[in-house]
């Protein structure tokens, strides 16, 4: 029988989930991911957007190439370069210069059809699989010749291949029901069969540094793994929803990659030394607790941690509280057998004093009122969702927004998704690189209704189901305390701001004219007859307006 020694469910979210028990990160229909040593990155063929993604241990993610309708599929690295399998009729293959990125070539193969699992040897040559004529091509990378190498029914459906160092040798899986393992000799490309699984539909195969196989079945979407003898039956490691692609190994960081094609994501596990976290993200203070595990030894002698605010700790499991904003870096340390292995995240937890809210501001009946919203963000954002909702005695109407000279304007995505006058909604969707800060980060222009009562509005930053408030870094998801502002209306000749029109008002203006007083704080409001000045005609208008049912004020 099949010995589970560890079954994980995983869910497809858009940040990294820090629930599970490794790192995981979205792309589309990922097929195949390889890392890059000299850059210090992994390299994603994201088949989905026809595109090649660079992945950073931070999580941030680039665009390495894209040229849309050319499927991308298979992947590798020989010395410092970067070679991709690119599916059309006949199928080619790209290669990248790794110190610069820039494209060097295309090599068209003809007769070739949905090449994808690739690999390079010791010799200078770079081997393809295509699954859908059963041949792995063989290139001579000094001139870029090639001939078939390998062609047969031994293995159908042709998904996957790796060279074999230690045996110098080049392995190969199917997607066929009973795929074998088969080594094909370097020299005369004869096979041979190494291991008949009891499953199969493999798409992906790897080799880690202890010699242990690691193959993807799509028949029962588990990852299995083989010891260095190769003796069924293997070990069932993991079960994910679907099945992994083209999965590959990091050799210097003991990471087994597994591109999740139907799940849109990219898992990286360390074999080690890994852990899991409830939750990474929130405000302070944040309580993480931790779970330490090794898919490679069943038993550890002893766990270390260091949590990256100062503080350490011990034990397979704990508990550790972030009392302070920023971002932290963990790593956790396994003994065995007084053999080390550490494995680290960086940027891992974040811990956030987030908010948004508005300003104050008041304005006039049929004025255009500048709103400011501001954005507390101790951390660089990528995106901002802000629904807005906005509604009282006050009755205003949504005109526009801007982001003129405030911090957010270079951001290159500006959109207003929605305005519902009707149910008082807005949403505000930005998208570009947001430096941490305090400052506004949009005005929003409101106009007050010219019939409106005087009072008050409640501009809100709620959540307004569906659309809720996020913030997103280049890692994480997470929502901001979100807070209010108003705007108030004022009645024009409220002149000393009580709320009222009447004979104070009328006296404060006598008093500012004629006996020194203070000047209005709002001169609009007390130029009544609006002529722009505010001089003894106003007193006059307002003597009229309240005791000789003269004309209502018009500033």
């Amino acid at each position: 029988m099949l010995r589970i020694i560890g079954i994980i469910f995983c869910s497809v979210l858009f940040i990294v989930l820090a629930q599970s028990a490794h790192a995981q990160f979205p792309f589309e229909n990922p097929e195949c991911v390889t890392f890059d040593t000299l850059n210090n990155r992994y390299l994603v063929s994201s088949c989905g957007d026809d595109a090649i993604y660079s992945l950073y241990s931070d999580g941030r993610r680039e665009l390495f190439w894209q040229d849309d309708g050319i499927q991308v599929l298979g992947n590798c690295i020989g010395g410092d370069t970067f070679y991709v399998s690119i599916d059309y009729n006949p199928s080619a293959v790209v290669a990248f210069d790794l110190n610069t990125d820039q494209l060097l070539y295309e090599l068209v193969v003809a007769g070739s059809r949905q090449l994808d699992g690739m690999t390079t040897d010791s010799s200078g040559h770079l081997f393809i699989g295509d699954g859908v004529f059963n041949r792995v091509y063989r290139v001579d990378l000094s001139d870029l010749s090639y001939d078939i190498y390998f062609a047969g029914t031994a293995v159908a459906g042709i998904q996957d291949i790796e060279f074999d160092p230690v045996n110098n040798r080049i392995l190969t899986i199917g997607f066929n029901a009973d795929s074998k393992l088969l080594a094909l000799n370097l020299n005369s490309g004869s096979y041979q069969i190494l291991v008949d699984p009891p499953v199969g539909q493999f798409d992906g195969l790897a080799v880690d540094n202890e010699g242990n196989y690691y193959l993807s079945s799509w028949q029962t979407d588990i990852v299995y793994r083989y010891g260095p003898g190769l003796t069924n039956p293997p070990e069932a490691l993991f079960s994910f929803p679907s099945g992994a692609a083209n999965i590959e190994f990091n050799s210097r960081d003991d990471i087994l990659i597994l591109p999740m094609f139907d799940m849109n994501e990219v898992i990286l596990m360390n074999l080690y030394a890994d852990f899991s976290v409830d939750q990474n993200v929130g405000p302070a203070p944040l309580t993480a607790n931790f779970e330490a595990s090794s898919v490679l030894y069943e038993t550890v002698d002893d766990w270390s941690w260091v949590f990256g605010d100062g503080q350490n700790g011990g034990g397979q499991s704990i508990q550790h509280v972030y009392t302070e904003p920023g971002l932290y870096d963990i790593t956790v340390t396994a003994d065995h057998g007084g053999e080390f292995y550490e494995y680290s995240r960086p940027s891992f937890i974040l811990v956030t004093a987030d908010s948004l809210y508005g300003g104050e501001e008041s304005g006039i009946n049929g004025e255009s009122v500048p709103f400011e919203l501001y954005a507390v963000n101790t951390q660089p954002l990528e995106r901002l969702r802000i629904p807005i909702s906005y509604s009282g005695a006050c009755v205003l109407h949504y005109d526009s927004f801007s982001t003129a000279g405030l911090r957010s304007e270079a951001m290159p995505v500006q959109n207003l998704l929605y305005a519902d006058d009707n149910a008082k909604r807005l949403m505000l969707n930005f998208e570009g690189d947001l430096a941490a800060g305090t400052d506004p980060i949009a005005t929003i222009y409101f106009t007050i209704d010219p019939a409106s009562s005087p009072g008050n509005a409640e501009i809100r930053i709620e959540d307004h189901w569906p659309d809720i408030a996020e913030f997103y870094t280049w890692v994480f998801s997470y929502p901001p305390v979100l807070g209010s502002g108003s705007i108030q209306v004022l009645a024009c000749g409220d002149v000393d701001l009580n709320g009222k029109v009447n004979i104070l008002d009328i006296v404060y203006l006598v008093t500012f004219k004629f006996q020194g007083g203070p000047p209005p704080s709002n001169p609009d409001l007390a130029d009544v007859n609006n002529d722009g000045r505010v001089d003894i005609l106003d007193i006059v208008y307002l003597v009229n307006y309240k005791f000789k049912s003269g004309p209502s004020p018009e500033c």
